[in-house]
């Protein structure tokens, strides 16, 4: 037998037959499941709805609602209700009736609501196949103004209820709110405020007879660092503070506390203002609204003037002061003069001077001299509010501290002009004068020289006085070498301010003014001259004019 198959012996296979109808349907079925599937991820249908629906728009309604209890209208509004029904897609169709078409009567096309007059009645939704729901409708008269409340502020966050507010007896419903930038925030229908960016946002509530209203909203985020104008203080003991605080960029608090972790040393009030009361340190404690806090470290010091205790009591002293410095040539050049006939000085200085001469203004102090306060930068007390002559105070004091780690010991006014608030915490004695030359006005240092001169030319001395020089006058310290030299020679001691007042027996109180500290006998001109008078004169005219032959020298 042969093993091969003659192929061409073969009967053919039959082909199976296609169905074309079936095959159709798979496509058209596949198409339609592709279609759903594409639904449900693009358009996020929810199936088990959309079967629930497809039905329930086939059967009738079993219960009917209408969305609120009670409804207020004005005069003249037109308003609609909403209803609902069970299924939400039924096709039942429901008619409303007023029980009193005089107050509100119905459009029977729109079923919407209109209100005639004042009074009270019931709207009823009735279904074609006899299910009722009912609501009142109180209609008052329309709205003649209008006005928001609000607050001011919103946070990120957060959300504001804006609530309006119509004369008594008027309609309040029915307000449209708009918001004028929608990028930085929306409003609801029912008036709440939801912040997206921070700015400044215009809310417009506007009534159906076109009564309207504005509120401007600032919206902030949160606090997140409280900053203080000083995180370190030093006060004197009758000196005051005013803490103010800023925020980061679009940041705010509604409110700041503020406290004190020892009021017997520092108080503070609600507006950050810090009163000293003894030497000592407190921490002063900021506090906004959400917790973020800020301190400062407030340090009520003292003054410790420089007193010799080797003086002789019986011996002539006048008090040489100089205001407005330091200036470097010139100061210095006075406390080489001071020092060549040993004596002291008292020096006025400026506040915004001190950190840049801190060598010398610690020279000054070391070397036995005194150092008093002449304000921050020389304004006058009838220039500034209390606010500013607080700051002239504190600022000075806080910048003598930091270097001697005293306080000023003495206060002088600029330009002599004095004001209630500086007595009263200027925490150190107020220093006038009873001798002015003048130097700033004449800038020469004979002029200078002549004001002192002509005091012992006319029968007085200078015992007890205190003059005024300032030592940023190019000429004063040529005149002081002359001046010094002459008191030296009629035996004058030259003290600071606060020696001339220990040694006279006067304890200088805060706030008080001193002008001189004379002795328990007064300087006063010589009227009726005895021969020893006349033979004093003679040898003061003779030697007045070798002290000027010699100032010429």
């Amino acid at each position: 037998m042969s093993k091969y198959i003659d192929i061409n012996k073969m009967e053919e296979i039959p082909k199976k037959k296609k169905h074309p109808v079936l095959i159709a349907a798979l496509i058209i079925t596949a198409f339609v499941v592709s279609i759903l599937v594409l639904s449900i991820i693009v358009f996020k249908i929810d199936m088990i709805q959309f079967v629930k629906d497809l039905f329930d728009s086939r059967d009738t309604a079993t219960s009917i609602s209408i969305q609120f209890d009670e409804y207020e209208m004005g005069i003249g509004q037109t308003m609609d209700i909403k209803v609902g029904m069970t299924p939400q897609k039924t096709k039942t169709k429901y008619t409303l009736s007023s029980s009193d078409e005089s107050i509100v009567s119905i459009d029977e096309e729109s079923n919407s609501l209109k209100a005639n007059k004042k009074g009270e009645c019931e709207i009823t939704a009735r279904t074609n196949n006899g299910l009722e729901a009912e609501t009142k409708v109180k209609v008052l008269d329309a709205p003649t103004s209008l006005t928001i409340e609000a607050d001011d502020i919103l946070f990120i966050n957060d959300a504001l209820r804006i609530k309006t507010e119509t004369n008594k007896g008027e309609s309040n419903g029915s307000v449209v709110f708009r918001c004028n930038d929608n990028a930085r925030a929306k409003v609801s229908e029912d008036g709440i405020v939801t912040p997206i960016l921070t700015g400044e946002v215009t809310i417009t509530a506007t009534t159906y007879n076109g009564l309207s209203a504005e509120k401007k909203i600032k919206i902030y985020k949160p606090v997140t660092k409280l900053i203080l104008n000083q995180t370190r203080a030093i006060l004197n003991k009758d000196g005051e503070l005013e803490l103010t605080y800023s925020f980061e960029k679009n940041e705010y608090s509604g409110s700041v506390t503020f406290s004190s972790d020892d009021t017997s040393v520092a108080t503070v009030n609600d507006k950050g203002l810090v009163r000293a009361k003894k030497e000592g340190k407190a921490i002063i404690k900021a506090r906004s609204d959400n917790n973020v806090t800020s301190s400062c470290e407030v340090i009520v010091a003292s003054y410790s003037p420089n007193i010799r205790k080797n003086l002789d009591r019986t011996k002539p002293m006048v008090a040489l002061t100089f205001d407005d410095g330091p200036s470097r040539a010139n100061t210095e050049s006075i406390l080489e003069t001071l020092d060549k006939y040993k004596g002291k000085g008292t020096f006025f200085v400026i506040g915004n001077k001190v950190g840049d001469n801190s060598d010398l203004i610690r020279t000054i102090y070391e070397n036995g001299h005194e150092i008093g306060n002449h304000s921050w930068d020389h304004e006058y007390a009838n220039d500034l509010n209390e606010k500013e002559q607080q700051n002239e105070i504190a600022k000075t004091c806080e910048a003598v501290y930091e270097v001697l780690g005293t306080l000023p010991s003495v206060f002088r006014c600029p330009g002599g002009i004095d004001s209630d608030y500086y007595r009263e915490h200027a925490g150190a004695p107020i220093i006038s004068w009873s001798i002015d030359t003048k130097d700033w006005e004449t800038q020469s240092s004979k002029s200078t020289y002549e004001r002192i001169t002509s005091v012992f030319d006319r029968h007085l001395n200078l015992d007890g006085d205190i003059v005024l020089m300032h030592d940023i006058v190019d000429s004063t310290p040529e005149a002081v070498k002359k001046i010094c030299a002459l008191l030296n020679k009629r035996g004058y001691q030259l003290v600071t301010v606060s020696e001339l007042a220990y040694y006279r027996g006067v304890d200088m109180n805060d706030g008080e003014t001193y002008s001189c500290f004379y002795p328990d006998k007064p300087n006063t001109e010589i009227t009726e001259p005895t021969k020893e008078t006349k033979e004093t004169e003679a040898a003061d005219k003779k030697k007045k004019t070798a002290e000027t032959e010699e100032y010429e020298d």
